[in-house]
């Protein structure tokens, strides 16, 4: 099995500075290609306009991959579809997202044209997975929808801290409030209520819940 992703900026015709807005997508996708080298098929790649996508054999990281997207484009906002599936052929290679096709693809186009369904409506996340079992589908994505209540509350300052510890520690709690202290020239206790106020904790518990479920999902229907 397979995990593609598809992902684009929300309302980019709309951003006053797009061009530079689309070079700090390419630099970040081309960093998180070199960083995730061994776990893509095909590099992530702009793909139409301001749109991208990618192909990984494993979906361990694939979440922790999006969030480093979204904090290194923000206050860009963007979308992600996520598909679970199949090859059915490939005549391209790892540097061309182009000439392959499968359920893993149709799945990923579903789940992003489910999340710009939904982009009016206040608490549906801009995540969406897509498999070919619905009972997982929704269990996921419900989980989707109540971490992004969290996360559209955090603020410029708490984004900052988060970035930080996601691009640096991952999206895990593999962090000490002590390391982040220092970076930040704060005491421990400070840090640790801007972790709390942004219930961080919670969401990173959540999203590797989460990561394990899809890993999971992808690892029954192999062979």
């Amino acid at each position: 099995m397979y995990f593609a992703l598809i992902g684009d900026i929300v309302a980019s015709k709309k951003i006053e500075k797009r061009i530079e807005a689309q070079t700090k997508l390419e630099n970040i996708l081309n960093k998180l290609n070199d960083e995730y080298h061994n776990e893509l098929d095909k590099k992530m790649s702009i793909t139409l306009g301001d749109e991208f996508q990618g192909l990984f054999k494993d979906g361990k990281y694939i979440l922790e991959l999006i969030h480093k997207i979204e904090l290194e484009m923000y206050p860009h906002k963007l979308r992600f579809g996520i598909g679970i599936g199949t090859i059915l052929f490939d005549f391209g290679d790892f540097d061309s997202p182009y000439r392959s096709d499968g359920d893993v693809w149709w799945n990923a186009r579903k789940a992003i044209e489910k999340v710009r369904s939904k982009s009016k409506k206040q608490f549906f996340s801009n995540i969406y997975v897509m498999s070919n079992d619905d009972e997982f589908n929704e269990e996921v994505n419900t989980f989707l929808d109540l971490c992004y209540a969290i996360k559209k509350e955090w603020t410029p300052i708490q984004i900052d801290l988060i970035k930080f510890t996601v691009f640096n520690y991952g999206l895990t709690r593999d962090f000490t409030y002590k390391n982040v202290a220092k970076r930040y020239k704060q005491s421990n206790s400070n840090v640790f209520e801007r972790y709390k106020a942004s219930k961080y904790e919670y969401y990173v518990n959540a999203m590797q819940v989460l990561s394990n479920k899809v890993v999971k999902e992808g690892a029954k229907h192999d062979i």
